[in-house]
């Protein structure tokens, strides 16, 4: 376990003050989020198991809310969610 927080620690010193672009729609994929977030699907996946990103299973896919997903990133960086 330790590994993994270690992992989320520097993934979280490598996203910098990243914005994702609001949508029409307001779910996103797993690879919508890596792209917009510059980090692998994988980061995703474990953000998921530890509760950054929360997921909403609609159908047989996985989806997160856009703004959660601002959110999330807006904590990590330390600046208010808007």
């Amino acid at each position: 376990m330790t590994r993994e927080i270690k992992s989320l620690l520097e993934v979280r010193s490598n996203v910098q003050k990243v914005q994702v672009p609001n949508y029409q729609f307001n779910y996103l994929t797993r690879k919508q989020v890596a792209d917009h977030l510059h980090i692998c699907t994988m980061t995703v996946h474990n953000w998921t198991k530890c509760g950054i990103l929360n997921p909403y299973r609609i159908g047989k896919r996985i989806l997160y809310k856009a703004d959660e997903v601002r959110e999330a990133v807006e904590k990590m960086n330390g600046s208010p969610a808007k």
